[in-house]
């Protein structure tokens, strides 16, 4: 039967997603604005114990609320809320008084869909290797593994590599591969060194 490797993700928002379209956002305290003006990135709290988010709010010439994800931040999970404290002195805001606007976070507002992502091995595939990347960032790894008639390229995005871990981070990353091939039904989940963390895991 098909193993497969768990994934813990950090819970960074998506930037480019559904956390920086203003329809999900409840907005509804925020009954009038100043046209033609930006909020500047705004610092965020949540309900849960995610952290480092920030938000722009703009306004059209004709009163039209956007709003752009200005720093992803990590920790978030599906179901937290977000909240945004706009005061009255901030040059959107033409309320009067401070506002809080709030935003409930789906799974699809986070990079990789969730709190854990899965690598599948398939029964006849085997794992080529696992390459980090050292050319500068120590931010991207690439699992090759090999099937008959093709292979697959997964890609990790990590958050917190260096020049001192990238080697620790390599090995844990193969050896949790080699317990799921030599352990079928195990689904291991890989642990990484402290203070590094997966932001994002696709195929391809």
């Amino acid at each position: 039967m098909e193993n497969m490797i768990r994934i813990p993700l950090g819970g960074v928002l998506n930037a480019n997603g559904p956390a920086a379209t203003i329809a999900n956002w409840d907005i509804s305290a925020l009954t009038a604005v100043n046209n033609s003006a930006t909020s500047g990135a705004l610092a965020s709290t949540t309900t849960g114990s995610g952290s480092g988010a920030t938000f722009t709010f703009t306004t059209s010439g004709a009163g039209a609320v956007s709003v752009a994800v200005s720093a992803t931040g990590s920790g978030y999970l599906d179901g937290d809320t977000i909240s945004v404290k706009i005061i009255s002195g901030n040059a959107i805001n033409d309320v009067g008084s401070d506002v809080t606007v709030t935003l409930l976070i789906e799974s699809d507002y986070l990079e990789g869909g969730g709190d854990e992502g899965y690598i599948s091995c398939p029964v006849d595939g085997i794992l080529a290797c696992v390459i980090p990347d050292t050319a500068s960032a120590y931010d991207t790894w690439i699992i090759q593994q090999l099937q008959d008639e093709h292979n697959r390229k997964w890609t990790i995005k990590i958050a917190g590599g260096t020049a001192n871990n990238y080697v620790d981070i390599t090995k844990r990353i193969n050896n949790v591969f080699v317990e799921a091939l030599q352990s079928p039904n195990s689904h291991p989940l890989l642990v990484l060194p402290e203070g590094v963390t997966v932001s994002n895991l696709y195929l391809g």
